[in-house]
């Protein structure tokens, strides 16, 4: 058996490796909608606050297609607060996914409404395009 050491593997152009077979996290977030704030992520441009309980991440390298994915989103608002939240996905306004951008709505679970949530985390699972 060979063992193969590196500190850096990237493509013979210089870019990023090609991983064959493989899944794995291509994006996370934290995200605190109370001050528009991020507070940590990767594979992220940005987040924008578009409403009450609704915020988007960009993708900095979009996504292969939406249906080799998997999104796992929670939140929850501060200790002391003892309603429980629910975060999930939304389609955007022409009622399709997108391979860039992901709309995450939060709700109070005790009464639905939108609400805005001080941390708020989600992790894409699937390919790069």
């Amino acid at each position: 058996m060979s063992t193969l050491k590196a500190d850096t593997i990237q493509s013979t152009s210089g870019g990023r490796a090609t991983l064959t077979k493989q899944e794995c996290c291509i994006s996370w977030w934290q995200y605190d909608q109370t001050n528009d704030a991020t507070d940590g992520s990767f594979n992220v441009s940005s987040i924008s606050d578009d409403a009450t309980g609704l915020y988007t991440p960009t993708l900095t390298t979009a996504q292969t297609n939406v249906t080799d994915r998997s999104v796992q989103l929670t939140s929850n608002h501060e200790s002391g607060d003892s309603n429980s939240r629910m975060s999930a996905l939304s389609y955007d306004a022409s009622g399709t996914y997108s391979a860039s951008a992901i709309t995450v709505r939060v709700f109070y679970n005790d009464n639905w409404a939108l609400a805005d949530n001080n941390h708020n985390f989600g992790n894409v699972y699937g390919a790069l395009a």
